[in-house]
């Protein structure tokens, strides 16, 4: 399991609050080395932990600014 995918387990206060948020089992996020990616705007949402803490490899350099923000 990597560390983006540690983080938003804390975040949510564990793996079972984390499933429930997401609408998941925690069976599902247990087979997950990392967020997926298709999971990265819920995961986000739900922990409030940001995509580039969740998975860096994908945004390294990148850099949010208010027109990335939603409305």
């Amino acid at each position: 399991m990597d560390l983006g995918l540690k983080i938003a387990i804390r975040a949510a206060g564990g793996m079972r609050p984390l499933g429930r948020k997401l609408g998941i089992s925690h069976n599902a996020i247990v087979q997950w080395d990392k967020v997926p990616y298709a999971w990265l705007d819920a995961v986000e949402k739900a922990t409030g932990v940001g995509r580039e803490r969740l998975r860096p490899e994908l945004f390294r350099g990148f850099k949010r600014t208010k027109e990335l923000e939603p409305a």
